[in-house]
């Protein structure tokens, strides 16, 4: 071979490797600019709703741990222990009740207290020496105020137990009801 066959061959071989080059620098800036470029954009896109969620996930774990702590209150709560009231404290109860009523925007029209003589108790009842006693009540009120009315006085701290309740529209005035509660307690003798 001869040294222009050479040079030719060289000539063309650094054409094929520029052409090469060029090719591959072409199809890389198409690769960026296209699937890159759009993935790039896709990830942008996503980076505020992964920030929504990590704020979502902190504000689950918080409100998770805070429902925890109030099952653990609510358990304790539940173990309260009710007191049963000696019978010098009964007009205190009674104040009590009234006030829960005030509490509650009820109207308290009646309030009418009646021990049963006939009620048959269990042995526990008659060997710690306690009365059952009636406290009858008549109330006008909202319906809702009525269920609040009947939750505070079962959360009460005396034993205070609902027995029945009834409940008749208020023919004066169509947003009031009328209620007839009898609840049921201990007293000390």
């Amino acid at each position: 071979m001869n040294i222009d066959g050479i040079i030719e061959k060289l000539k063309l071989d650094n054409q094929k490797l520029i052409l090469l080059i060029l090719v591959v620098l072409i199809i890389a800036y198409l690769d960026y600019a296209f699937i890159i470029g759009m993935q790039q954009k896709n990830i942008n896109l996503l980076k505020p709703k992964i920030e929504k969620l990590d704020k979502d996930i902190e504000t689950f774990k918080r409100d998770s741990a805070n429902v925890n702590n109030l099952k653990k209150q609510q358990v304790k709560s539940d173990l309260k222990v009710k007191q049963v009231i000696m019978e010098e404290h009964l007009p205190g109860l009674l104040e009590q009740i009234s006030n829960i009523a005030n509490k509650n925007n009820m109207r308290l029209m009646q309030i009418k207290q009646s021990k049963d003589a006939k009620s048959k108790e269990d042995k526990a009842v008659l060997a710690a020496k306690l009365s059952p006693l009636f406290i009858s009540l008549d109330l006008v009120g909202t319906y809702h105020n009525i269920g609040a009315f009947v939750n505070d006085l079962e959360n009460a701290d005396k034993l205070l137990i609902l027995q029945e309740i009834k409940i008749r529209r208020d023919a004066n005035d169509p947003l009031k009801q009328n209620a007839a509660l009898l609840i049921k307690t201990y007293v000390k003798k």
